[in-house]
C-alpha cells in the first residue's frame, strides 16, 4: 500500500507512515513530485475502466444498454444527478433525480 503523510510536531518535519503497521520514515532529502495529466476522453471509442459499470442503462443515442456512470451535482443544481457514457458509442447523458421519482 502507499505511505500517508504525516507531521512530527516535536521535530517539525514530515514522515510518511504505512496505515497498515507501525513503520515510518522521513521525507527523502531529494524529494520529487509526480503529477498526472488527466485529459478529455480520446475519440477512440474507449472508456476509463475506473468508473461502475452498468448494463441496466440504454444510450439513447446507439440504443446499447452498457454504459459507466458517476454521480455529481451540475453547478446551479440542488441536486444530485446520475451521468451515464456508454461503452459503445462514448455518448453522455445526464438522469436528473425527479426522472426517478415514484
Amino acid at each position: 500500500s502507499l505511505l500517508d503523510p504525516e507531521e512530527d510536531a516535536e521535530r517539525k518535519i514530515l514522515l510518511w507512515s504505512c496505515p497498515d503497521c507501525p513503520h515510518k520514515q522521513e521525507e527523502a532529502a531529494d524529494n520529487v513530485t509526480y503529477h498526472k495529466v488527466i485529459q478529455k476522453p480520446s475519440e477512440d471509442k474507449t472508456m476509463p475502466a475506473i468508473l461502475p459499470r452498468t448494463r441496466n442503462a440504454r444510450c439513447p443515442k446507439c440504443g446499447q444498454c452498457d454504459a459507466r456512470f458517476w454521480k455529481a451535482r451540475p453547478p446551479g443544481e440542488l441536486l444530485v444527478s446520475l451521468f451515464f457514457a456508454c461503452c459503445h458509442c462514448t455518448h453522455r447523458w445526464q438522469e436528473r433525480p425527479e426522472e426517478h421519482a415514484v
